[in-house]
């Protein structure tokens, strides 16, 4: 019995410190993990000011002269408002659309430039919506993908989509569209301002249920973890700044939730051997795509499973940092539609 007794002794000093080892194990790591956030949000900030300070001093820098002033189809001189958001971003949104109306005013064409400032969401509609009635020719929306968004429809709201040119100065934190056409700076979009230079991008009706007005969008639609992504992001955890995506969307990859439905689509037209043509063969000969006739709109193919995350989109990149459809085009009337489904495993999710 004694020996015993020694024996359960020792055993529970050893299960004690081997508790006091994980213990100290797991605060090592949260204090290292504190650590590089911390660090991480830091050098995250400094980059960012000095970013900012680059593009404001490249702004004041900027000597434009606008051959064309005018409206190509109407020949009226050029007016242009600025709708900022001053959130967007890590905050530079306003000190970025006030250097442009000071660089507008410099042109020396008589350009008139005016400064709207949105003060709540919603508010970018509201002002999108007046500005074919106050007889302005240009509206360059300073901000992200969400406040385009919502220019893009207040001016649908007010049938002056023919009208009225649009300019996307990247400010925000996404940032999709401008990328996708090759603005990457707010000096990019004041040359391409200058130069008159345009091009077509494709937009399409969406309806949700409970039926709702049709939403006008131009950049991508979606569900899944995307959507998740900039949900989190835009409402509860904005206030962590630029560190708030990879963060989210680790934890959506951690956490891998699955959701489950049917999409429905038409294919765009591909020849056989093309690889989009390939591509669909495939899957139907894999069963992951069924042909199925009469579904909603005239649509002729349907996926159900449980996925991961369904996402439609218009233009290649949905972020600076996300090119997530590399063949897709602006202007060519189609959807790229990139599925990943709930079986794929956390490893391949990630990237």
């Amino acid at each position: 019995p004694g020996l015993v007794s020694s024996a359960l002794r020792c055993a529970g000093r050893g299960r004690e410190q081997a508790g006091q080892a994980a213990r100290a194990a797991r605060a090592a790591m949260l204090h290292y993990l504190f650590a590089v956030v911390v660090a991480t949000t830091l050098a995250r900030a400094a980059l960012q000011l000095r970013a900012r300070r680059t593009t404001l001093r490249q702004l004041r820098a900027l000597v434009l002269c606008k051959d064309e002033p005018g409206d190509v189809s109407s020949g009226q001189r050029a007016s242009v408002v600025l709708i900022a958001n001053p959130i967007a971003g890590s905050g530079e949104g306003l000190a970025i659309a006030r250097a442009l109306r000071d660089l507008a005013a410099r042109m020396g064409t008589g350009m008139r430039a005016e400064l709207r400032e949105s003060v709540c969401a919603g508010h970018p509609r509201q002002l999108a919506a007046s500005v074919a009635n106050d007889g302005f020719t240009h509206v360059l929306s300073v901000g992200g993908d969400g406040q385009l968004h919502e220019v893009l429809n207040g001016l649908h709201d007010a049938c002056a989509l023919e009208g009225v040119r649009v300019l996307h100065v990247p400010a925000g934190t996404g940032n999709g569209i401008a990328t996708s056409l090759g603005i990457h700076s707010a000096a990019h979009a004041a040359r391409a301002l200058a130069g008159n230079q345009s091009v077509l991008l494709d937009a399409w009706s969406v309806t949700t249920k409970p039926p709702r007005q049709p939403t006008l969008c131009a950049l991508s639609v979606g569900w899944g973890a995307v959507a998740d992504i900039d949900a989190l992001a835009e409402r509860e955890w904005r206030w962590l700044g630029p560190l708030r995506i990879p963060l989210i969307g680790a934890i959506m990859v951690g956490f891998h939730r699955a959701v489950t439905g049917a999409v429905w689509f038409t294919p765009a037209r591909a020849d056989s051997g093309s690889r989009e043509g390939v591509a669909l063969e495939c899957a139907l000969a894999s069963g992951r795509v069924r042909i199925a006739e009469g579904g909603p709109h005239g649509c002729t193919h349907v996926i159900s499973d449980y996925f991961f995350l369904v996402h439609a989109c218009n233009v290649a990149s949905i972020a600076t940092n996300c090119l997530m459809a590399p063949r897709a085009r602006p202007a060519d009337g189609n959807l790229t539609l990139c599925v990943v489904r709930a079986c794929c495993g956390r490893l391949r999710a990630a990237p």
